[in-house]
């Protein structure tokens, strides 16, 4: 039988039997390490304690948060959201008009600032930073710069 360790209180307990794992609070997010393997990981990617982790909270209101599952689909708008902001990003970056875009004002006028006190070398930045968004998957556009707190998200 597997043994595991787990990351509580901020100590590391164990080794144990799965079923123990539940006595020290697994949940999804739950740091745990078995032994043998490389490295601590999240209780939620190890496929052997799927069938004893407690299931996710259901979302407030019955909404639900597809950007941050990478098993649910992301939003079908998602991909021409993503086009737009990258040309933007690419054409006019300098003036942060792709931020305006994706609601992130904030960041606009940092870059509108930015590109100001560089003379234009931010521009360049966020010419690259169009090309990076070009090459992401939707998913991963979706969880870098829509559904971030993030007050300016780069690269």
């Amino acid at each position: 039988m597997a043994q595991y360790f787990i990351y509580f209180q901020g100590k590391q307990v164990g080794p144990m039997e799965k079923e123990a794992l539940l006595n020290y609070g697994l949940n999804r997010d739950s740091y745990v390490w078995e032994v043998g393997t490389p490295s601590w990981v999240t209780a939620s990617s190890v496929q052997e304690l799927a069938d004893i982790l407690p299931p996710a909270p259901p979302f407030p209101n019955g909404q639900s948060n597809n950007y941050n599952n990478p098993n649910l689909p992301v939003d079908p708008e998602m991909s021409s959201k993503k086009l737009t902001a990258a040309l933007l990003a690419i054409i006019l970056g300098s003036l942060g008009i792709h931020y305006f875009y994706l609601g992130k004002g904030v960041a606009g006028i940092i870059t509108i600032v930015l590109s100001m006190c560089t003379c234009g070398i931010w521009g360049i930045l966020m010419f690259v930073q169009g090309i990076i968004m070009l090459t992401m998957t939707d998913q991963q556009f979706a969880n870098k710069y829509v559904n971030t707190n993030s007050t300016l998200p780069l690269f």
